[in-house]
């Protein structure tokens, strides 16, 4: 997706005011105001369902959403892509996790920087999942990756009690710094987020009733 962007905004925008060295703070202005504009029409949310040998793995949360960062990057407009995602293999605990990856314009440059987060949560009815992190890192594709272990299911007991199901994101693209946040019900349009919202509570109650069964085995 960012590629995409990239060839159909940055080649544009970039290309009509290549005619001047460094940009203007005037022209940065007008291009992130333009940029924004156009790119939060791509905001979404959307659910997947991730199978394993034809059987139901994981459910995973994938979203893409604009802001503009008045707080770490002067208003310049971030594209954030990431997901939240629920998993079950049989024999282990139920694990989640939150992926963030952050992608900005740089205006001097004139080309995209992808960077990591130094810091992301993600909270369900105002309930932090940061107690239950077992690892913080830079994820293999880039962005930042937190995993979560549930070793008393109370993520899990989280999410079935949260209904109708939404979380909050949080974020920060300054260490140390004031965080941003977006409810994921917020992102794009409404009504398909609430959707997506919707079949991820359903999906991971087919994992609940896949554990369950499980249980039921190795407990006879």
């Amino acid at each position: 997706m960012i590629a995409k962007i990239v060839i159909s905004f940055g080649m544009i925008l970039i290309g009509a005011l290549a005619s001047a060295q460094v940009l203007s703070s005037i022209d940065q202005d007008r291009l992130h105001i333009y940029l924004f504009g156009e790119l939060t029409k791509e905001n979404n949310l959307k659910l997947n369902r991730v199978t394993r040998q034809g059987e139901l793995s994981a459910c995973e949360l994938e979203f893409q959403y604009v802001y503009r960062d008045i707080r770490a990057r002067k208003g310049a407009p971030v594209v954030l892509t990431g997901s939240f995602s629920a998993s079950w293999t049989p024999g282990k605990i139920p694990g989640y996790m939150f992926k963030i990856n952050a992608a900005e314009l740089d205006t001097v440059k004139t080309k995209w920087t992808v960077t990591a987060p130094p810091y992301i949560n993600i909270t369900v009815k105002g309930r932090s999942f940061n107690p239950y992190k077992s690892g913080d890192f830079v994820c293999e594709t880039g962005g930042r990756c937190v995993g979560y272990y549930d070793k008393d299911f109370g993520i899990n007991l989280a999410v079935v009690e949260a209904y109708p199901f939404d979380a909050a994101i949080s974020w920060s693209l300054a260490e140390g710094g004031m965080d941003t946040s977006v409810d994921l019900s917020r992102i794009g349009d409404r009504s398909n987020a609430s959707k997506a919202l919707e079949s991820f509570y359903r999906c991971n109650m087919e994992i609940n009733d896949k554990l369950t069964e499980y249980l039921k085995k190795i407990t006879k």
